[in-house]
């Protein structure tokens, strides 16, 4: 079976098959505050359970604005803590080590990959969800801190995730913005911590905090419109033959070495990533009683941490089903005999997907996260012959590393890969010669608490598959020969660069735009986009962003459209919306209309996701490992195919600590994966 690669754009034409992938697995289980990413698969499933803890915590479900708003505050403290900066992303293929060009801005990646935010940072994971609840957000500058304000009933509220604190007006019953606040500081004296049960600066002494008075003793507090989104996928797809495994805390994965990306300086103080000892991450809940101090069972020195995720793909060459699932494949044959993958008419050539809802990383071999790491991508194997090649690209296949290879090879593509989402695969051979085995390995890093962990006693367990895969758009802004390739179409929009960003300047003041295309093997359901804009500060009066949506590239549907502030004190802008797609197709245009209206305007970063049908579910085995009394046990649960939902339960003692969960998707001859272990993360080594 053969599908045909444009030779430009090639991100724009990835067709993951729908033949046996299981699109969409996760788990949910009963444990009280970290019940796994089965409950918090996107935004508006997060915050429903937002509201549903918070009625818990608290007796009463969140009727009003102010209470929704902090249900969702105390969700995020629960799930995200403090760290030493902003995580750093290689989105559009550059390689920026700068905070405000490749920073992290999505609330779905701060909790679901990284656990940590600075407070300039956790602001916009908090405005991310605000403003998927419908709520205004902005983060305010006050001294030496960033903070959050959501609009609700007329006017702004403060919520403070990094500090855990809020205030209230006089009347104690109305939230205050952040400039009452500032003009009158004794508003913070009063505790609420009795009449509402929410935190209140417990790492800075409570009410009255001299941090805080001293935060807020500025004349004008600066406003940062635009300033988190909530779009990033959550969903994972398994092919035959693939496995998935998360570890609960990095010390708990079997390798003995620290995974992580952070993007940060280099930190001697932080060697093996970002970690807090003053959070409610790994001690829920967030409420006016607790101290925030990360305890047993989840951690064992008590701080926070994150987790890894392990991807292992190995194939049974043999097996037709491998080329089905494969992104493209030409003159190749699978058979019993060696080589079991062959060129049958001139070169072969098959080129594989990778995509992943988490970041992926490697082990830094020094504290500088910028220097050399090893193990986040290797691909091994035995090559038969002496013209094989393997290539990766991060491009969408604009660009290949391509390395020879025979016999048994390890190959490690760690440096290339490492903070991104999705990389292509390929290999190519001359007639006669081909492949015999195929293990492809990719370490991610994952946030424990959207994990779903296990506690003492009986646990419900509940499995779902969503049938859904996603196709990921990332444009190579890298370069004007990237930019011109990347697109389905550009209108009135020139490229340019400067030390800081390379970007795409739009030409017309009515209105300029360009658009991405996507195509997947099965129909489209949803689409969601992403934009970083930069601007004058602030932006001039109607300065408009619109994104479209369109099944055959003529007729748009517009589904996010925003005038830009013009009291905004910064010239950073990041928005995003999403789109069901009830009656969609096998492909999707996703287009970004500027109307600039004489503002000096810039496109920074652009990204586009369609979520499609996968059909029908192959089995998967489920693993759960859990420590008990200083032994692993693990409860194994077997789903069969044509299965998309299935509860059952687990059966623990006392003392559980969570090891890892893994999901196992068998070659159609039984074989899968091998389960990580020291000796097997870095396969010929």
């Amino acid at each position: 079976m053969r599908h045909a690669l444009a030779a430009a754009a090639l991100f724009a034409l990835l067709q993951p098959p729908a033949f046996g992938d299981l699109g969409g697995p996760a788990l949910e289980t009963d444990h009280p505050y970290y019940p796994g990413v089965g409950r918090y698969r996107d935004a508006r499933a997060t915050l429903k359970a937002a509201y549903q803890e918070h009625a818990k915590v608290c007796g009463v479900a969140p009727e009003s604005d102010r209470d929704k708003s902090i249900a969702i505050w105390r969700w995020l403290m629960q799930h995200l803590y403090h760290g030493t900066s902003r995580p750093i992303e290689f989105l559009n293929n550059i390689a920026d080590p700068n905070e405000e060009a490749s920073g992290v801005y999505d609330s779905i990646k701060f909790v679901n990959c990284y656990q940590f935010a600075i407070c300039y940072a956790s602001s916009c994971a908090l405005a991310g969800l605000m403003e998927a609840a419908g709520f205004p957000a902005r983060g305010r500058g006050v001294s030496g801190h960033t903070v959050h304000e959501c609009f609700y009933d007329g006017a702004w509220h403060y919520l403070d995730h990094d500090m855990a604190g809020t205030c209230f007006k006089a009347d104690r019953r109305t939230i205050a913005s952040v400039d009452e606040i500032c003009a009158d500081r004794s508003l913070l004296d009063w505790d609420y911590r009795g009449t509402y049960n929410i935190p209140q600066f417990p790492w800075d002494g409570g009410p009255g905090s001299r941090t805080m008075k001293g935060a807020f003793s500025v004349n004008k507090a600066h406003v940062y419109n635009d300033h988190g989104i909530a779009v990033h996928p959550t969903t994972m797809t398994l092919r035959h033959g693939e496995r998935f495994t998360a570890y609960f805390n990095y010390d708990r994965a079997p390798w003995g070495r620290k995974f992580h990306w952070t993007g940060l300086k280099p930190n001697k103080a932080r060697p093996h990533g970002e970690f807090r000892d003053c959070t409610f991450v790994c001690d829920p809940p967030a409420d006016g009683k607790n101290d925030g101090k990360p305890s047993k069972p989840y951690v064992d020195d008590g701080a926070a941490r994150y987790g890894n995720g392990l991807f292992e793909y190995e194939p049974d060459l043999s097996d037709p089903v491998f080329l089905k699932e494969a992104l493209e494949s030409s003159n190749v044959a699978a058979g019993s005999s060696s080589p079991r993958l062959r060129a049958d008419k001139g070169e072969g050539r098959v080129v594989l997907r990778q995509w992943t809802p988490y970041v992926i990383c490697g082990a830094p071999e020094t504290h500088d996260p910028w220097g050399n790491v090893t193990d986040a991508v290797v691909v091994s194997g035995t090559a038969v012959g002496q013209g094989v090649k393997v290539a990766v690209s991060v491009n969408g296949g604009l660009n290949w590393e391509e390395r020879p290879v025979s016999g048994d090879f390890s190959e490690d593509f760690s440096m290339l890969c490492r903070a991104r989402y999705q990389y292509l695969l390929r290999f190519s051979f001359p007639r006669g010669e081909g492949l015999d085995r195929l293990h492809v390995r990719t370490v991610t890093m994952c946030g424990v608490t959207m994990l779903p962990h296990l506690h003492d006693g009986s646990n419900k367990v509940k499995y779902t598959a969503s049938r859904r895969g996603v196709v990921f758009a990332d444009p190579d802004l890298s370069s004007v020969e990237g930019f011109k390739q990347s697109f389905h179409e550009v209108s009135d929009f020139n490229y340019a660069g400067n030390d800081v960003f390379t970007r795409a300047v739009p030409t017309n003041r009515s209105g300029s735009w360009l658009t991405m295309k996507l195509r997947a093997p099965g129909a489209i359901r949803r689409v969601g986009m992403y934009a970083f804009l930069g601007t004058s500060s602030p932006a001039r009066a109607n300065c408009n962003v619109e994104f479209l949506s369109s099944a055959d590239g003529k007729s748009y549907k517009g589904f996010f459209k925003k005038t830009l502030a013009t009291d905004n004190d910064h010239w950073r802008h990041w928005l995003g919306g999403l789109a069901e797609v009830p009656d969609g197709g096998d492909q999707s245009f996703l287009r970004l209309r500027l109307e600039p209206n004489g503002t000096p305007m810039r496109l920074c970063r652009i990204g586009g996701y369609a979520w499609y049908d996968t059909g029908e579910c192959p089995a998967v085995t489920i693993t759960h490992a859990w420590k008990e009394g200083g032994a692993v046990r693990r409860h194994v649960e077997k789903v069969e195919a044509g299965v998309s939902e299935k509860a059952y339960k687990v059966e623990c003692g006392a003392g559980v600590q969570n090891v890892s969960v893994s999901f196992v998707v068998p070659s159609r001859a039984g074989r899968h994966a091998r389960a990580a272990g020291p000796a097997g993360l870095a396969p010929g080594k």
